[in-house]
């Protein structure tokens, strides 16, 4: 058993924010030997979930990896009902529509749609997004159990991004308690400068939160009326997807008859 949990460890460090490893590399960062480090690569590199380049002699996540995560997001109920609304979302606002969960206390890109003005940030579908930095992070971290958020703040830090990320926990935290009262939080050049983006969260059948759903703009090309209307339509989407996943009601924004 402690053998296979060493193997998993190994394995989960290609879904970090890291994409390649090499074999030095990896076992200094999980304080393992060298030799056990090689012999695991070697055998998930053999099996197909890691690829190997002979040049930089790293490895990387091999097309077996994308095979498995592949079967997540067709089997996935979430990502299955939230699919029609980020269309319609990306559609009706011109904007980018965005889909984030919380993997212990880490914030999970799951699934988007790329309206036309599409920024790019460099955080794809599968990444780790800085949950302090964006809107989703907030959106979820507002609902969750306080002891993620400060694992969250504890392992991965608040980093600063621009001069308007917010680092510090206490007014993080209160503007976790504005998102619940309101039931959206926003961002404004807090990773990336000239960039903004909103979200809510999405309930699911016991009305736990289970996601965040999101609109990624161009700070300077949205309208204080514009982002209201914004929050409105990602309300009816979140709205839809939840009830959609068993919600028995949805406490924010307007129901449109």
């Amino acid at each position: 058993m402690k053998s296979l949990e060493t193997s998993l460890r190994i394995l989960s460090a290609f879904c970090g924010e890291r994409s390649t490893w090499s074999v030095t590399e990896l076992a200094s960062a999980l304080c393992l030997e060298k030799p056990l480090v090689s012999k695991n690569l070697s055998c998930f590199r053999a099996a197909g979930f890691l690829q190997h380049d002979a040049l930089t002699r790293t490895y990387s996540a091999g097309v077996r990896s994308f095979l498995l995560g592949a079967k997540f997001l067709n089997n996935n109920p979430l990502v299955r009902e939230a699919g029609a609304e980020l269309r319609r979302l990306a559609e009706l606002t011109c904007q980018t529509s965005t889909l984030c969960i919380l993997e212990g206390s880490d914030v999970v890109h799951l699934a988007s749609v790329e309206g036309p003005h599409f920024l790019d940030v460099g955080w794809r579908v599968g990444t780790w997004l800085p949950f302090h930095a964006t809107a989703v992070g907030k959106a979820l971290f507002a609902f969750a159990d306080p002891s993620l958020l400060e694992n969250a703040i504890s392992s991965r830090g608040m980093r600063r991004f621009t001069a308007t990320t917010i680092c510090d926990p206490e007014a993080f935290k209160k503007q976790l308690a504005q998102t619940v009262q309101t039931g959206w939080s926003e961002t404004n050049q807090e990773s990336m400068n000239g960039l903004a983006a909103q979200a809510v969260p999405v309930f699911g059948a016991e009305q736990h939160v289970v996601a965040a759903l999101g609109l990624i703009f161009p700070r300077h090309a949205v309208t204080s009326a514009e982002r209201t209307k914004q929050i409105n339509a990602l309300h009816s989407s979140a709205r839809k997807i939840s009830i959609r996943l068993g919600a028995q009601v949805y406490p924010y924004g307007k129901v449109r008859q």
